[in-house]
């Protein structure tokens, strides 16, 4: 019986010594992401667009050629791989959102030729613009039949900066659906699927824009797990941001804006973990404060026999990183 007792003592020491790591491993959060060094990137290649030619329309009003030839730059962002397709949709949209919804566009590089990290090209530019558009009616529609807008469609509709109309401008319609993925944030409705449709009339050159509601369902916060935070804060968290409140990302960031000095040196939101389960409709969050560690010297001889007495290290992290209501 004794020698049964010791076999199994025995084989559970050497269990628990494989499991360990991978215990430790498990419990201990990742590395901040501001605590990381950032990947080292080789140097863009730049974008210059030495000169251009423009056929088939004239500038927009206001608009020089030089102008044109930056703006172009700055939306292609750089003279990488597909820098010609950016080009040419940055040349579309200066003319789509001043109502030239149906802008065809056809670039080609005159010159083409990279020297000191930056691409110098000349181009030609041809453009048809097609008719000139404007709005029929802005529509707010529930793609569920029948289904209730959480919002009333009137104060959803004023947030589209366009009206009967006015010239046909993509870009504002999409600041205006991006205000509403906002306001349905801000009440929980993370899921949110918002999508514009353009409804075209060719034969009076108006279009309607019908934005399609997917709503999802509404989400509350869940449990809330601060590391590295001191009383101080966790008092300030909780007065801020309560489990079963409806979550709202601003209150998140606001929290960020109003107390970095409770805070370790660039703490922020991109460090923070978020974990969302549609079946209970919560969202738990993991908000991490810790210290940046120092980092690792060589380890002395009597550091590296006494290594596996701070493998449980970790878990002295997770004193202020429990839940709380």
């Amino acid at each position: 019986m004794g020698r049964r007792r010791g076999l199994s003592l025995a084989s559970a020491a050497v269990l628990c010594g494989l499991l360990l790591p991978i215990i430790v491993r498990a419990q201990a959060p990742r590395i901040p992401r501001r605590c990381q060094a950032p990947p080292k990137r080789k140097p863009e290649t730049k974008l210059s667009i030495d000169s251009l030619q423009l056929e088939g329309a004239e500038l927009p009003p206001g608009v020089s050629q030089a102008r044109f030839a930056s703006r172009l730059e700055q939306r292609a962002r750089s003279g990488e791989s597909r820098w010609l397709g950016r080009v040419r949709d940055a040349a579309r949209a200066e003319w789509r959102d001043r109502g030239y919804f149906q802008t065809v566009v056809d670039v080609q590089p005159l010159e083409d030729r990279v020297q000191g990290g930056v691409r110098h090209v000349s181009l030609r530019i041809r453009i048809d613009t097609g008719p000139q558009y404007r709005i029929a009616e802005v529509r707010i529609l529930n793609v569920n039949p029948g289904g209730k807008l959480v919002f009333p469609s009137e104060r959803l509709r004023h947030l589209i900066p366009l009206g009967p109309g006015d010239i046909v401008n993509v870009e504002k319609a999409g600041q205006g659906v991006e205000a509403i993925d906002q306001l349905y944030a801000s009440r929980g409705y993370i899921d949110l699927q918002a999508t514009p449709d353009f409804q075209i009339d060719g034969q009076q050159n108006r279009i309607s824009l019908f934005v399609m509601l997917d709503q999802g369902q509404q989400y509350r916060v869940g449990k809330i797990v601060a590391l590295g935070f001191g009383p101080a804060g966790l008092s300030m968290l909780k007065s801020k941001i309560k489990s079963g409140d409806i979550f709202d990302w601003n209150a998140v960031r606001d929290f960020y804006s109003g107390y970095q000095w409770l805070m370790p040196a660039r703490a922020s939101v991109s460090d923070d973990r978020v974990t969302k389960n549609a079946k209970t409709g919560t969202v738990d969050l993991l908000l991490d404060f810790r210290a940046c560690p120092k980092p690792a010297g060589p380890l002395s001889p009597a550091e590296s026999a006494g290594r596996h007495q701070t493998i449980a290290q970790p878990k002295n992290q997770l004193r202020t990183a429990e839940p709380f209501d």
